[in-house]
């Protein structure tokens, strides 16, 4: 019996979202017709079938029984929801493609009668499984060896509803705050002398095994002891020495690969997403705001101070490779524009560079780029290269945020660093909301990060400038 087979919760709570869906369908033709007669015709049948299409294909798009479900209901119901979303949306759409119209107020009714019967069902799923006695693992037990195993069970019995074999103890360190609740067995080194009497002693189902702890032919003996016992033997990985959540099963030919999965940012889909938005947006830009911007902002920019209107500087760009980024120029020409950064009482900025950087209006020539490809709308802000090789020699991971495009606004300067780095702990802080954002990229989060920064712009607008500590601006 497998901890991994989700099909033990999938099929109770696709079951019973397929008949609520049955049910919403019927409730729904009931009160817009008032009656049942014709409930059963051809047509209706086949629409209450493709129904039940429509919502095993949107689930199986949105992962919602992948997974055992979470003990937290609000996660449980956020997941539903996006299902819920993708099921009403290709429900509609649906009926205005098929040549059979189908009453609108028919399915926004059933629409309406389903969401508020599955709310009810996935809210109150925790207390029908544990009322009604299911346990897959009934009468099983399992044993659990090497250090930090213990705590990885414990946050799974307190964070989902994933349900496992009874855990008889587990070989490891001594007793702490995480497997308090745990019978220990023995050390983690005592296993190879404890176990074999365990196994011939109790009906033990399952062995869940560190990945790190079997030394030398440990795991052969281990494997050997299991299989004459009948026992089923898990490794798990180390927890402390990889992210388990990123973790995924592959093969090259023959040989089984652990991989870390991509960050929600790096997936095709995300990018392919991301990609579709930057066109619209910066066509929109180019097309609407710079085209007459370009020309009043030359002019004044040549009547303030002598050289061209954009300054061109290599920054780097996703996977560290440089590209050169446009803005418009608000400095005086200088030979330290690629190595010195600029700073609040800067002498080189001139009077409309000033005007233009407080505003971030100078930025807006990198639309082009995000055309071009170089950049997206969100993301990371790119560097100069020479920032980019002495921060990725004194900030841990700093070059991780040159996974994904820059962007031309971000995480970091939608929460108040930009500008001028005065402190190696503001860089720090930069980086940390640039990995967050890489790792829980969605189109919701770029849209926040948006708003949030056209905010600022208007109230710079303003209100003149806000105090800030963002990323080095050069140009």
């Amino acid at each position: 019996m497998s901890l991994l087979h989700r099909k033990r919760y999938s099929r109770p709570l696709a079951g019973t979202d397929l008949a609520l869906v049955t049910l919403g369908y019927a409730l729904a033709y009931y009160l817009r017709f008032g009656e049942w007669q014709h409930l059963f015709s051809p047509d209706f049948v086949a629409f209450w079938g493709i129904l039940l299409l429509l919502w095993i294909t949107s689930a199986l798009i949105t992962g919602l029984y992948e997974r055992a479900p979470s003990s937290d209901p609000f996660r449980r119901l956020s997941l539903w929801f996006r299902c819920f979303v993708l099921f009403a949306v290709t429900t509609y759409a649906f009926n205005g493609l098929i040549k059979v119209y189908y009453s609108r107020i028919l399915i926004t009714l059933m629409l309406a009668a389903t969401a508020n019967l599955q709310i009810l069902w996935h809210w109150f799923f925790p207390t029908v499984l544990r009322r009604s006695g299911f346990h897959p693992y009934r009468g099983a037990k399992a044993v659990l060896l090497g250090p930090g195993i213990a705590e990885d069970f414990e946050r799974i019995n307190r964070k989902t509803l994933q349900l496992f074999p009874q855990i008889l103890g587990y070989f490891g360190p001594e007793r702490d705050e995480h497997s308090r609740h745990l019978n220990r067995l023995g050390g983690a080194d005592e296993w190879p002398a404890l176990l074999p009497d365990l196994l011939r002693s109790e009906t033990i189902s399952d062995i869940y095994c560190s990945a790190s702890l079997p030394k030398g032919n440990e795991l052969e003996a281990l494997s050997r002891l299991a299989s004459e016992h009948l026992v089923n033997l898990h490794l798990v990985p180390d927890t402390r020495m990889v992210p388990l959540a990123r973790i995924e099963m592959d093969y090259l030919g023959h040989l089984p690969i652990w991989s870390l999965r991509p960050f929600a940012l790096e997936t095709e889909s995300a990018q392919r997403i991301k990609r579709a938005v930057d066109l619209v947006l910066s066509l929109g830009v180019l097309v609407l705001v710079l085209s007459w911007l370009v020309p009043l902002m030359a002019l004044l920019i040549r009547l303030d101070s002598a050289g061209p209107v954009f300054f061109v500087q290599w920054r780097s760009g996703k996977d560290n490779r440089p590209f050169r980024c446009y803005k418009f120029r608000s400095m005086r020409l200088n030979d330290e524009a690629d190595t010195l950064q600029a700073r609040a009482d800067d002498t080189r900025i001139t009077r409309m560079g000033r005007f233009l950087r407080n505003t971030s209006l100078d930025e807006l020539p990198q639309f082009w780029n995000v055309l071009k490809g170089d950049m997206s709308v969100v993301g990371p802000r790119p560097h100069m290269l020479s920032h980019t090789l002495s921060y990725s020699q004194v900030i841990e991971r700093f070059m991780a945020r040159h996974r994904v495009k820059p962007g031309i606004t971000g995480l970091s300067q939608a929460m108040g660093y930009r500008g001028e780095t005065r402190a190696k702990q503001d860089m720090k802080n930069r980086v940390r909301l640039d990995l967050l954002y890489i790792q829980n990229w969605s189109l919701g989060l770029d849209l926040k990060i948006m708003g949030m920064t056209a905010a600022t712009l208007l109230r710079s607008l303003k209100n003149g400038p806000e105090p800030s500590a963002g990323a080095p601006n050069a140009g």
